[in-house]
């Protein structure tokens, strides 16, 4: 529900004899009283609005009134809450609306959060969020999203590509585009500054470890915290779950059937469902500690597994998503079809896993043929 009435108030006139005149205006009960950028004397802004007769006060007010009407409707549709910051900048201008930098991340981030939980994860949302503060480190949030160039796309690209890896990079770029994209297809924007930005799509890194290179890690002695550290890795190169996944595990998730340990959950990240069953290594870990994997934080993990890295001297670079890669290679090398791989790693296409272990895909390629025709 929108209310709007109009004040001249006489506790507010100057030397002239006038006063700014005000809008009042109340949505579902919030009411924000804004100055607008004209001012009349009270007494005859008083007769004018309760006078029959036409005028240009009651002109002026009534298309205000209608302008401010549509930008609240714009708003609403677009899932943007009329705040008392957004109706002033349109006070301003006298009710007109001028679509900022601000109302075009809300509304994207409006309907990314109304997805949280359902089809996409809390992480995901996040990152939205990232996006929306680094872009504003460079343009004013109050400016307005149609003045948004090529080159300043660009000049984004380029700020955050010094500071993040390619594959971060090409993630906020694809969010970023979806933004502006909302944007020109609602016709807030005349044009959209992605048209004609390319951006080179990162390769898929060729990461997974060999037999040798797995038993290093499990032959790796040290401090309770390289261990722990050591078992975690373990368990996830045996269950192919995220560590986001790993730290919320609870022994009730843990299914038995058979003798078969496994895990039907949905992803933190994605909230994507996934069925993971979880190989015999997995399994001795979990009773190890009685079905309640330890804590850590994941930039300890890391360090950790940095420091079993370094100590076993193996030939890939160790970190908390290469169990998860470890687990898909050794599903597909054992002849697991790729749909099935998919929906272990709760991935939300085949394509994605056919993107992430193509190098796999190729050597069995080449093994197969060269087997088969004794090449």
């Amino acid at each position: 529900m929108v209310n709007i009435q109009f004040y001249c108030r006489k506790c507010k006139t100057g030397k002239n004899g006038t006063a700014p005149v005000e809008v009042s205006i109340n949505v579902d009960g919030n009411r924000s009283i804004l100055p607008l950028p004209r001012k009349e004397e009270p007494l005859e802004f008083s007769k004018a609005l309760s006078s029959r007769k036409d005028s240009d006060i009651k002109r002026y007010c009534e298309a205000v009134k209608r302008n401010f009407q549509l930008a609240i409707t714009d708003m609403t549709n677009a899932g943007i809450y009329p705040s008392k910051k957004i109706l002033a900048e349109y006070a301003r201008g006298n009710g007109v609306r001028k679509f900022t930098l601000e109302d075009l991340f809300s509304q994207t981030l409006s309907l990314q959060k109304m997805k949280v939980g359902k089809t996409t994860g809390e992480r995901q949302y996040i990152k939205f969020e990232q996006v929306r503060d680094l872009f504003f480190d460079l343009f004013d949030r109050d400016m307005s999203a149609g003045q948004i160039s090529p080159k300043d796309i660009d000049l984004f690209y380029l700020t955050i590509s010094k500071k993040y890896a390619n594959g971060t990079v090409h993630g906020m770029m694809v969010k970023l585009k979806k933004i502006f994209k909302v944007g020109f297809e609602n016709g807030q924007i005349k044009s959209n500054p992605f048209v004609g930005f390319e951006m080179e799509k990162e390769k898929p890194r060729e990461e997974w470890l060999t037999d040798a290179d797995m038993e290093k890690v499990r032959n790796v002695r040290g401090s309770e915290a390289i261990e722990r550290a050591r078992d975690l890795f373990l368990f996830q190169c045996s269950s192919g779950i995220s560590y986001a996944d790993m730290e919320g595990l609870k022994e009730g998730d843990i299914h038995c059937e058979n003798g078969v340990y496994s895990v039907c959950k949905t992803r933190c990240k994605t909230g994507i469902r996934y069925t993971s069953v979880i190989l015999a290594e997995g399994v001795e870990i979990l009773k190890k500690y009685n079905f309640n994997l330890p804590h850590v934080s994941v930039a300890k993990y890391n360090l950790n597994l940095l420091k079993i890295e370094n100590m076993t001297g193996v030939s890939t670079h160790l970190h908390s998503h290469l169990g998860r890669k470890v687990y898909g290679c050794n599903l597909l090398r054992s002849g697991c079809s790729m749909k099935t791989v998919s929906r272990a790693l709760g991935h939300s296409t085949t394509q994605v896993t056919e993107s992430t272990y193509a190098f796999l895909r190729d050597a069995d390629v080449v093994k197969e043929i060269a087997g088969k025709l004794a090449v």
